[in-house]
């Protein structure tokens, strides 16, 4: 029964039923090509929905235990380069939390698993919206040193049939330096300020030429009046006038 299965927490957008019949995270393309039941969300019976299974890394067609997905190596992967799939970036944001962020392209609204290969290997799962675009920000910021990255398409049995390009990168401290030509990123990126702080210093920034705007007025009033009175004086002065006398446009 559907009130019996977990089908929240998707670390990604659950398409629309006309996309997504059952609702459980895969869209019925995906299904047929992963071998999952188009109008059933939890095809194995184990109170997981499809999507979430494929999302925490387990097979959706196979009950625990056991379901583990291990992925292939996508560098032992036999064929070509998959050019619709693609890690076009990857930065460190953030100062306080610095987050990890990879973007890239995929077909519209498909799922990507993102494989990051070294020492400890992750899988990340992001949606790509339906001009193709993906993002994925990761609090997991790897630890520092040499990884690669690649876009692949998920698989049950681990075994890959699409691939990206790998993308190499090196964890700097808070900078990541990428070392694929034709990355979005330059060679020599540093931790984004948080957007917060960047408008609290624009707002700083704004109040504080407010304020000497106006004490540049005050002092240009100031300047103008004491002229003028020096002026009136030197004129009555010139044309004998007591003190005393005020000097006006007829005396001209």
């Amino acid at each position: 029964r559907r009130e019996n299965i977990v089908m929240d927490g998707y670390p990604f957008a659950v398409l629309d039923e006309g996309k997504d019949m059952d609702q459980d995270g895969l869209s019925d393309e995906e299904e047929d090509r992963i071998g999952t039941a188009r109008n059933n969300p939890d095809t194995d019976g184990d109170t997981y929905a499809d999507g979430l299974e494929i999302a925490r890394g387990y097979d959706p067609t196979k009950a625990s235990p056991g379901d583990k997905i291990e992925y292939q190596n996508p560098e032992e992967m036999i064929g070509g380069i998959d050019r619709g799939l693609a890690v076009t970036g990857v930065r460190m944001v953030g100062s306080k939390s610095e987050l990890l962020v990879v973007t890239g392209t995929a077909p519209p609204d498909s799922l990507v698993v993102l494989l990051v290969w070294s020492e400890e290997a992750r899988m990340w799962v992001v949606r790509s919206d339906s001009s193709g675009r993906f993002k994925y920000s990761s609090g997991d910021t790897l630890a520092e040193g040499e990884h690669k990255i690649f876009a692949v398409q998920p698989a049950v049995n681990g075994a890959l049939v699409s691939v990206s390009e790998a993308v190499n990168f090196r964890r700097q401290g808070s900078e990541v330096v990428v070392e694929q030509e034709g990355a979005e990123e330059s060679n020599n990126i540093k931790a984004e300020p948080d957007t917060g702080q960047g408008l609290a210093l624009i707002g700083i920034l704004a109040g504080g030429l407010i304020i000497l705007g106006i004490i540049i007025w005050l002092i240009a009033r100031h300047w103008i009046n004491k002229t003028r009175g020096k002026v009136k004086k030197i004129i009555n002065d010139v044309t004998g006038r007591k003190n005393g006398e005020i000097y006006t446009e007829e005396d001209t």
